[in-house]
């Protein structure tokens, strides 16, 4: 039965010749994986304007010379510029994440690097890996590898497939074993239907001298100086949109024409970048759509380290407006001293009043990091039992306040925090966020670090809660934070999951300027 499928086979590769040199009108092979262990898996290409259905289209494995076929067919269908993976489902997790089949063994993506791949349209062989009838020993050269323990990737040149592995042979990118970092979609001058992307960078760590900054890759031929990146305000982080077809690419940022460039480490960087060789860029996968890339600190795949202004003054950390009269407000000390109250006073202005309604005034003292809650002798136990002052209904009582009501924390001469717009009636409240200050729980997120006057600014500095949320009274989140780092020294948990089942792990994150061996590293686990 193999001799009879193989002779079928054969006799098709053999009849069929004329199919090679298509142009971006036929699918085509984009990918081939030979990993380590069953790592393996094919991607096929549409360089067409139109989506193609695999109706039709069937690939086969020509194994050992020929001594076995295994072959796949679909009715999916591949859009444009889009690509079609088949893995083994032996293969690595962001492999088969990317697979639109995952096949059992025997497949055709369980192949070796003898084994020859076709992909057959029904009335003609129109690409090879390989030369199907031939056993060539272990492998096919390939560039400066080979069809064995070799990620190819086809050339972006390449608009179609070819049957004369003579040929064929030229037009792969070669990887090492275990490149996974292509996979998903490919990048080809067929398409040419170019999407915008943004570039950003984050100097505001650099230390040496510098006039202009670029972004140079394989999306400007290396070039240190065609594509600069602006800073328009001025902020130290510099960004440019490029014109680019969707598909793969390394960068890095440069300045003044080569002047100076990104050193990039193969281990600490190891998220957002690509060693072949002795170079390590950055790489990125664009989709076809219009992508803004996140801002990036030089030479570090993620954003530089916060560095916290303000953190000098108290504010409004915390509002509720509940049911009835299920009300407190909240003031926080985000310095690194206690403060006392002595001084400060907090002011309600009513329906637009232009002058305080009532006022609230203390000698007490916040500890830094701590806070103040005011609260109404009618809320809910919970939010009583965190109250450092508890007060009962008066015209002039400063939380008993509704929607439309602004509260201002004020010292002797200066306005420092407010919530709502003194002096104005918005009818019954301020749109804060998904809610606003009627019916809603009010948190201050953590980027703030200090008071508004502008309520314009300050209505988007707060996380928005359901009605009679008491989670969060009695303790505030900052970045000014009684935790300040002062050498990113040391390993910590980055990220916790605590998924379905058995879907759990733990991240830890080494955020120092070297390598750090776990060698003396214990993590703990205390159950119940």
């Amino acid at each position: 039965m193999h001799m009879k499928n193989f002779t079928l086979l054969l006799t098709m590769v053999l009849g069929v010749f004329a199919a090679n040199g298509q142009s971006c009108d036929d699918l085509f092979f984009s990918e081939y994986g030979e990993g380590s262990s069953n790592h393996k898996y094919i991607e096929i290409y549409n360089p067409s304007a139109s989506a193609i259905s695999l109706t039709g289209y069937t690939v086969y494995m020509s194994g050992n010379g020929g001594s076995y076929t295994n072959t796949f067919t679909t009715n999916a269908t591949i859009a444009s510029g889009d690509v079609y993976v088949v893995s083994t489902n032996q293969a690595d997790s962001l492999i088969q994440a990317e697979a639109d089949t995952v096949l059992a063994y025997p497949s055709i993506v369980h192949f070796n690097g003898d084994d020859a791949l076709i992909l057959y349209d029904g009335t003609d062989t129109i690409d090879v890996i390989g030369v199907p009838g031939v056993d060539p020993g272990s492998r096919w050269a390939v560039g400066t590898g080979s069809t064995a323990n070799h990620t190819l990737v086809r050339k972006d040149s390449v608009t179609g497939g070819s049957t004369n592995w003579t040929t064929g042979a030229t037009e792969w990118d070669v990887y090492a074993s275990n490149t996974w970092t292509y996979v998903g979609s490919h990048s080809s001058s067929c398409i040419a239907s170019n999407v915008d992307v943004t570039f950003q960078v984050d100097m505001n760590n650099v230390t040496a001298s510098y006039t202009n900054v670029y972004v140079s890759g394989t999306i400007n031929g290396w070039s240190g100086n065609s594509n600069q990146l602006t800073d328009s305000n001025g902020d130290g982080v510099y960004e440019g949109v490029l014109s680019l077809m969707p598909g793969s690419y390394e960068y890095k940022f440069t300045y003044d024409n080569w002047v100076g460039q990104e050193s990039l480490d193969a281990t600490l960087d190891s998220a957002c970048t690509l060693t072949t060789g002795s170079f390590t860029n950055r790489y990125v996968t664009i989709p076809n759509a219009t992508t803004v890339l996140p801002v990036v600190c030089w030479e570090e795949c993620s954003s530089c380290a916060i560095v916290v202004t303000g953190c000098d003054e108290l504010y409004f950390s915390e509002y509720g407006e509940g049911s009835s009269n299920h009300k407190y407000i909240e003031i926080y000390n985000p310095t690194a001293n206690a403060v006392s109250l002595t001084g400060y006073t907090i002011h309600i202005q009513k329906n637009g009043a232009a002058s305080s309604s009532g006022s609230f005034t203390s000698n007490a003292t916040i500890a830094s990091g701590d806070v103040y809650v005011l609260s109404t002798d009618q809320a809910d136990s919970l939010v009583q039992a965190e109250a450092d002052t508890v007060m009962a209904y008066a015209s002039t009582s400063v939380v008993h306040f509704n929607g439309d009501d602004a509260l201002l924390l004020v010292t002797a001469t200066d306005t420092l925090d407010v919530i709502g717009v003194p002096g104005v009636d918005p009818g019954s409240s301020w749109a804060v966020g998904t809610g606003s200050t009627e019916d809603y729980t009010l948190v201050r997120k953590a980027l703030v670090t200090g008071g508004s006057t502008n309520w314009t600014t300050g209505a988007t500095e707060w996380d928005v809660y359901a009605q009679n949320t008491w989670t969060y009274v009695g303790s505030h989140t900052s970045n000014c934070g009684a935790t300040v780092s002062t050498g990113c020294d040391e390993l910590y948990f980055s990220e916790y999951g605590e998924g379905s089942g058995q879907n759990k792990y733990l991240e830890i994150y080494n955020p120092t300027a070297n390598a750090v061996s776990l060698t003396g590293y214990t993590i703990h686990i205390q159950k119940n």
